[in-house]
Order: structure tokens, then C-alpha cells, then sequence
């Protein structure tokens, strides 16, 4: 072989090598992007884990939290592109930045996040980032999705309900949870049609919505949901039964002749607007849940209503165990029942009003505010003065 020929293939041989080697440095410095972009989203995420888990996250920062952790993520991700020019490799400091932000919005006062600087997250229908989507519906057992009923995978995209077309759904059917509804509605309305509150001041009470239907929308169904003679939920797929920490499933309902538990007892919705399980740290109740707690506890009310004197006055005379409805309850529930103790209705409804946050088409209440409501309010019925009374 020529000596010029064999000059050639070392050349060639030289600058494949070298090809070769820089190829190698390329892919090894990638690698350790990529390792080091997913080791800090794993530690975010187990950060973000702990303080979820552990430090007692209240559901009015959660928002927040979430925030931090979304812009946390993307800014991760896009430290991991492969068009990213002068990457560096983290500096120890950045390890600690997002925990330093967690732990800053652990200690912020809860009525200071209200009117914190950094707003809620976006509140159009329709979000320019599908971040919201893809983090809510993960796999990842860090958060869990919400789950869907049966029906309501099968609505397809919801359909606002006209006017004229409004159907109110048999929710409330007794007359406390009738009362309790109403004045959580007309409540709810005036705080949505209140222009001095901004959407920031009422994340709290109507996130699970406002997240998804703009504050004019809510503030409409709301009117039409007063003009529901009696005041009931309006059939409209916007605003579906948001079951918070197994609200409406806590007791048993009594529609008709028909006793259902659990999840049963929001069927009314499954045809209508639908239910959406929203797990949660806490236990929440709705209208009927609340009936159910004072009933399980033998807890009467009072009312101005003449009607409910002659009901007070007859349980003072007996030893059998009453429930809130003025009907004696069965005798196997009646043994390890407390001695009757009334509590104010028209105060109970009032207080409760303040205390609801909006769970679609329905309110819900956090059930240790209720214990901590009834515990301080309830009295012992005073049977010696209904018995001179008579």
C-alpha cells in the first residue's frame, strides 16, 4: 500500500476517534443535565410531599403551594432542554430556595394570604398552560386525582342551562336542610355580587369553582338557584356536586321511604350535574351530614316557629329517644344515646352560613367547625319549664 494511502487512513482513523470522543463528552454532560434537573424535581416533589403530609398544608394556601411548585417545575424543565446554552450544574443554595418558599408560606398567617402579592392561580375556563390538567390528572401518589363518577365521564363537555330551561334538583328536602340551603345561597351571593371583594379574598370559600367557571357565571347560577321555589341546586353541568372529604356520604338520608348511605345519597346529582370526589386531609359535611350529626347526637331544635313547642314538649315528658325531625328513633339506636340537648336553629343556620365554602351546586362545612359550633351553643333541654308551661 502506498505510503500517501496509509497517511490517509491514520487521518481518517485520527479524526473518527476524535469525533467519537467529543460525541461521548457531548452525551455524558447531557446525562448529567438530565440527572441533575430529575434529582431536583424529585426533591421539590418530596419536599412538597412532606409539607403536604406532614406540616398540615390548610386548604386556603394550597393554591399558593401548588403555584410555587408549578413555576418550580417548569423552571426544572426548562433548565433540562436540550437548546439550554451555558448550562451549570446546580448551586447548593438553589436546594434549599423552594423549601425556603414552603416553609415562608407555612408561617404567613392565613388572613394575610388573602392579601398576599402572588395572586391564585388563573380562573378562565380556558388556561394558556395545560400544567393545571397534566399535574391534577398524574399518576403520581403524591397527589391524588379527582375521581369521576360513572355518569359523569359521559357528560362530554358540560352545556350551560338557560333561564328558561332552569330545573331544580330534590336536594333539600327537609325543612332545616331547606332553611340551612337557603341562607348558605343568599349568603354566597351577596359575598359573589360584592364588588369591594376581590376573586384573591374569596379563593377560600369558592376555589373549587372559581377555578374553572368565571365569578359572573357563579354569581348567575347563584341568583337562579334563589328564584328555585323552594331554593334548590339548578340542573347546569358547570356545576357539579364537588364531594370535599366525602361531603354528603357521612350519614344516612331519608328521601321518601327509601333510607340510602354514602355515596347513594347524592343520586339526585348523578343524572343531573354530576359528583366529583375530591379527597382531603380533613372531614367535610354537607346539609344533610350535618342533619345526620345533630340527629346522631339526640340534638333538637329550638325555633321561633310556634309549631316546634308542642314537639319540645312531648320529648320533656318522655324517656324515648327523639331525633331532630320530632320521630322517635329506632330502639336499637336509642341505648347509647346522650340525653337530649336543644340548640337555637335560626343561630345554628346564621353561624353555618358564615362557615360554608361552595362545593359546586352545594355548600360544605368542615366538620370540626360544626362539633366546635354545636359543643359551644348546645344547652340541656329545660324539661322542668316546659312541664309548667303545660
Amino acid at each position: 500500500m502506498p505510503q500517501g494511502r496509509r497517511k490517509q487512513i491514520r487521518d481518517a482513523q485520527r479524526a473518527y476517534r476524535s469525533r467519537q470522543k467529543d460525541l461521548l463528552i457531548s452525551l455524558q454532560e447531557r446525562n448529567g443535565q438530565l440527572e441533575d434537573a430529575i434529582g431536583h424535581l424529585s426533591q421539590i416533589m418530596h419536599s412538597f410531599h412532606e409539607v403536604r403530609s406532614n406540616a398540615a398544608l390548610p386548604l386556603p394556601k394550597l393554591p399558593e403551594a401548588v403555584d410555587i411548585l408549578e413555576k418550580e417545575i417548569i423552571q426544572q424543565l426548562r433548565r433540562a432542554e436540550r437548546s439550554s446554552i451555558g448550562y451549570h450544574p446546580k448551586r447548593p443554595e438553589e436546594n434549599t430556595n423552594f423549601n425556603d418558599k414552603m416553609q415562608r408560606l407555612l408561617v404567613q398567617p392565613s388572613s394575610d394570604l388573602v392579601k398576599a402579592a402572588c395572586p391564585p392561580p388563573s380562573i378562565s375556563r380556558q388556561s394558556d398552560s395545560p400544567f393545571w390538567t397534566s399535574f391534577l390528572q398524574t399518576s403520581h401518589p403524591l397527589i391524588p386525582k379527582a375521581r369521576q363518577t360513572p355518569c359523569e365521564s359521559s357528560f362530554g363537555n358540560p352545556l350551560a342551562v338557560t333561564d328558561s330551561h332552569d330545573k331544580p334538583i330534590s336536594y333539600a328536602t327537609t325543612p332545616f336542610t331547606q332553611r340551612l340551603f337557603k341562607a348558605c345561597a343568599e349568603s354566597g351571593h351577596r359575598y359573589l355580587t360584592n364588588e369591594a371583594v376581590s376573586d384573591r379574598e374569596m379563593w377560600h370559600e369558592f376555589g373549587l369553582v372559581l377555578q374553572d367557571t368565571p365569578r359572573a357565571e357563579v354569581a348567575s347560577y347563584f341568583k337562579r338557584v334563589l328564584a328555585a321555589v323552594p331554593c334548590n341546586p339548578i340542573q347546569d353541568f358547570r356545576f357539579p356536586f364537588i364531594s370535599l372529604g366525602g361531603a354528603g356520604s357521612h350519614f344516612s338520608v331519608k328521601r321518601m321511604s327509601i333510607i340510602t348511605s354514602g355515596l347513594q345519597n347524592l343520586l339526585p346529582f348523578q343524572t343531573t350535574n354530576g359528583i366529583k370526589e375530591v379527597p382531603s386531609d380533613e372531614e367535610w359535611f354537607d346539609i344533610h351530614d350535618v342533619e345526620g350529626y345533630l340527629t346522631s347526637r339526640n340534638i333538637l331544635l329550638q325555633s321561633s316557629q310556634s309549631s316546634q313547642t308542642p314537639m319540645l314538649l312531648d320529648i320533656a315528658k318522655t324517656n324515648t329517644k327523639y331525633s331532630i325531625f320530632g320521630h322517635p328513633l329506632p330502639l336499637d339506636q336509642q341505648d347509647d344515646v346522650a340525653p337530649a340537648i336543644f340548640i337555637d336553629e335560626d343561630f345554628i343556620i346564621s353561624e353555618l352560613s358564615r362557615l360554608c365554602i361552595c362545593i359546586g351546586c352545594a355548600a360544605a362545612f368542615r366538620r370540626r367547625d360544626v362539633e366546635a359550633l354545636i359543643s359551644h351553643s348546645a344547652q340541656p333541654l329545660p324539661v322542668a319549664n316546659l312541664q309548667t308551661i303545660t
